[in-house]
């Protein structure tokens, strides 16, 4: 099954839940985004959890991984 087609611009990270793990979850690929040129939008696929997480000016939405895969 592919995934489905994200825009150029798009950075993407996996974890199975963000309890406990947010703050490094969201520091690694906004870190990661900081080094890329042109990533405007940040993406954490998870097991279950949907969320906007506003960090130091930046969005990270979360994903369950349901809606980030077509079928």
């Amino acid at each position: 099954m592919a995934a489905k087609r994200q825009a150029a611009g798009t950075a993407i990270q996996v974890a199975y839940w963000l309890e406990g793990s947010e703050e490094r979850e969201t520091g690694s690929l906004l870190s990661f985004a900081q080094k890329k040129e042109g990533i405007s939008r940040l993406i954490i696929v998870t097991d279950v959890e949907e969320k906007t997480i506003r960090r130091g000016g930046v969005e990270t939405e979360a994903i369950p991984v349901h809606r980030f895969l077509p079928g």
